[in-house]
């Protein structure tokens, strides 16, 4: 019986046609390379009736995937490596991914007690912080929903979040871009007197004794590096930092979403400074 180290060794799987039926003896040796690094596998790719073949175990490395070889059966089979990483026993929800080298889930899937999606519209996940899977009916049409929250970190203390709203049936509810939304509503501008930040037309002034940043990183306000969703009272939230250098953010810009016509759309958006700079 084949073991898996051997299995690596001796069945090869196809990565690219090269075009040619040279016997592998006659051609010259082979590196596998992936974005610049060398992989060193245990049996060098080689060409093989004009392909070239490498250990398929290595293959399902790189393609984050896992192999099981069931000698009895004369099967291999190859799967999704997927990793429970959030689970709502009472509900019986889980939410899976497929965990990278780096500690980032490459994929998402979801399985509820009406139904299974393997695949989710989801960017890199961050292990730091733990996925929300929330059941709420934020489309106001008498069924619940299921929204999912990742949150995609840089490792520096900011996080943006990425959500997706399922229907009862699993099919995905389209949402608009809360930061493309917010940034429609808002302008800001650094004056002689300090910072001023404009959304529909009312402006709320920061003063210049409470700027923290050296001159030379102060810059209008911007929102990008913190986005957090929420769900409250069946409503769907979207919550931006408003910053005015790398370090200093002084308030939030906050916005609700409305279902209508098949989408939940960006609703008018608010901002309020944070406590520490209110009353100033």
């Amino acid at each position: 019986m084949l073991n898996i180290k051997q299995l690596s060794c001796t069945l090869l799987l196809t990565l690219v046609s090269v075009g040619t039926t040279a016997a592998a003896a006659d051609t010259p040796s082979l590196k596998l390379v992936q974005e610049g690094t060398e992989i060193i596998t245990d049996l060098p790719p080689q060409i093989v009736d004009g392909h070239v073949m490498i250990p398929i175990r290595t293959a399902a490395k790189l393609w984050g995937k896992t192999i099981k070889y069931d000698a009895k059966a004369g099967v291999v089979e190859v799967s999704d490596r997927m990793k429970v990483i959030w689970e709502d026993k009472s509900k019986s929800i889980k939410l899976s991914g497929s965990p990278g080298e780096d500690g980032m889930y490459k994929r998402m899937g979801i399985s509820t007690p009406v139904f299974t999606r393997n695949y989710l519209p989801i960017k890199n996940v961050t292990t730091n912080r733990d996925p929300q899977v929330i059941t709420a009916d934020v489309t106001g049409d008498g069924e619940e929903e299921t929204v999912v929250i990742t949150n995609i970190g840089y490792g520096t203390g900011l996080s943006l979040s990425e959500m997706v709203v399922l229907d009862a049936d699993g099919s995905i509810i389209p949402h608009e871009d809360p930061l493309i939304a917010m940034m429609k509503q808002f302008t800001g501008r650094v004056t002689d007197e300090g910072v001023e930040v404009e959304l529909n037309g009312k402006i709320t002034k920061f003063p210049k004794a409470q700027i923290q940043a050296d001159p030379a990183y102060l810059f209008g306000p911007a929102i990008g590096s913190v986005l957090y969703y929420s769900v409250e009272n069946n409503t769907l939230n979207a919550r931006a930092a408003v910053q005015i250098s790398p370090a200093q953010f002084i308030g939030d810009l906050q916005m609700s979403y409305f279902y209508k016509n098949g989408i939940l759309q960006a609703g008018q958006a608010s901002f309020e400074l944070y406590p520490e700079y209110q009353g100033n």
